[in-house]
């Protein structure tokens, strides 16, 4: 059910505020800081700009719904167990190949869509990608940014046989990445690229606005990340279900899993000081997005930083309102401070997107 009601926030704003503030949402559903008389008392003492899931698939099921990849119906059931996660904004990270993502379908939630994933031939899991060579990357990034795309998704490395995603073999060069984000930038789109071994360094230097996983960045890399205005999604949710897994194999890949992994812990720590953008991502782990936010703060984000990552500075980078005066109300509250226990996001006492409160 929706409410249009006008509304009365009074609470903390997260993630840095101390003083109860008040705001409300008008019957058009914006942010003001002018009172309305007779508007709805929303339940809540911290309130924060609504969640945003920086790195998902919305068309697959990752065996959580009953529903076939690549369906209308796997995709509408994504977006409302987001929705009741109080995440309102989602970036896809990447289609299945002859699925379709349409906005406008959904008036409570803020899609972005990369559309299609590219990669050579076997350079991805089977079936959820197009396979398309070096000579014919730039033509396909292109025909899609003319066909509206905003983000183009590749995947820059891959595992063999050995499933090491540590030691991954590369499916486009530095040059060829250089070459794609040009080409990109020049007709107003941007690039995001799965990599998981140290070519994550090529990729930043070649251009590449968000970098997906990213387990090799290091604090050199850091700073040139900050310098260029490259965000960074750890997704690790994925990455340290994987690493875990592999820890527990033992082995080269084990050992190769126990370094990125207290590199990553390192790295993280530094990341919010060098002034990179951390985005919080769920990947393969949708049904849980607030593990996300505590696993950037186990990793070394405080909890304020782990709480911008999914909501205030993952919209400024994509261009989403915050919470703000005269801006479309997508809000989230909670009776207590997350920041004092970030499991606290599991269970949002009210939220309201686009303006209208949701039961």
């Amino acid at each position: 059910m929706l409410n249009k009601t006008p509304l009365h926030i009074h609470a903390i704003r997260l993630p840095y505020g101390n003083v109860y503030e008040d705001w409300w949402v008008t019957p058009e559903g914006q942010v003001s800081d002018q009172p309305i008389a007779g508007a709805a008392e929303v339940d809540g003492n911290y309130v924060m700009s609504g969640m945003v899931d920086a790195h998902l698939h919305l068309t697959m099921s990752f065996g959580l719904f009953d529903h076939p990849d690549a369906s209308p119906e796997v995709i509408a059931a994504n977006v409302n167990a987001k929705l009741h996660q109080g995440v309102l904004a989602v970036r896809d990270a990447g289609t299945l190949p002859g699925s379709k993502i349409d906005p406008t379908q959904f008036k409570q939630m803020q899609i972005i869509t990369c559309g299609d994933i590219y990669a050579p031939p076997n350079g991805c899991f089977p079936g959820i990608y197009i396979p398309t060579q070096t000579d014919t990357l730039i033509e396909k990034a292109l025909e899609a940014i003319a066909n509206g795309t905003k983000w183009i998704k590749i995947i820059a490395d891959f595992p063999g046989p050995d499933f090491n995603f540590y030691r991954p073999i590369i499916n486009y060069d530095g040059e060829t990445i250089k070459k794609l984000c040009d080409a990109a930038h020049a007709n107003g789109a941007r690039v995001a690229a799965h990599v998981s071994g140290p070519h994550v360094e090529a990729c930043v230097r070649a251009g590449v606005d968000s970098i997906e996983h990213g387990n090799f960045i290091n604090e050199a890399l850091l700073t040139e990340m900050a310098q260029r205005g490259t965000a960074w999604v750890p997704t690790l949710s994925t990455v340290s279900f994987y690493a875990k897994q592999f820890m527990q194999a033992g082995g080269i890949l084990g050992t190769d899993a126990q370094e990125n992994d207290d590199l990553m812990r390192k790295t993280l720590a530094a990341a919010t000081k060098t002034g990179v953008t951390i985005m919080a991502g769920s990947d393969e782990k949708p049904e849980d997005f607030a593990q996300e936010i505590i696993l950037l703060n186990e990793y070394g984000l405080s909890p304020q930083a782990a709480l911008a990552a999914a909501a205030d500075h993952a919209r400024a980078y994509l261009g989403l309102p915050a919470f703000a005066v005269g801006a479309a109300a997508d809000v989230v509250l909670f009776n207590t401070d997350p920041r004092q226990n970030l499991n606290v996001l599991r269970q949002p006492s009210a939220i309201i997107s686009n303006g209208v409160m949701l039961s």
